[in-house]
């Protein structure tokens, strides 16, 4: 199956179809299958990908969690506030994507400004393993 595992560059992942969790049950699941949620080098390569090859998802959960001031990666990185890669980067945003009960995911609804974060308990969100 195209969705489940696929390669990007040097990244693996695996989407765990069928799976929506909260955020630290997504995390869990790929901790099971040897993995932690995914940390993608290219957000749009990844997003391209899974909107063609995964039907009816549009949103997973990726490494990372707001910390109050930034988004920090599983691995330890902040990720720059004012990426491009921000869903309503332009400023148009209704809230802190960085508070501390925020965690990344990617999704599909707008390709080109594919990250953003949603509340980390939130069940409708597919876990992406890398």
């Amino acid at each position: 199956d195209q969705c489940g595992n696929f390669t990007i560059g040097d990244q693996h992942f695996l989407v765990l179809k069928n799976e929506h969790k909260n955020w630290d049950h997504a995390r869990k699941k790929c901790e099971e299958k040897g993995l932690d949620l995914a940390e993608p080098k290219d957000y749009k390569a990844v997003v391209n990908y899974l909107d063609e090859n995964c039907e009816n998802d549009n949103e997973w959960w990726l490494g990372g969690k707001g910390d109050g001031s930034n988004v920090v990666t599983i691995s330890g990185t902040a990720l720059d506030n004012n990426d491009p890669m921000w869903l309503r980067a332009d400023g148009s945003r209704t809230w802190d994507f960085h508070e501390a009960s925020r965690c990344l995911y990617l999704q599909a609804h707008d390709k080109n400004k594919p990250i953003y974060t949603h509340y980390c308990q939130l069940m409708h969100k597919i876990p992406l393993c890398g």
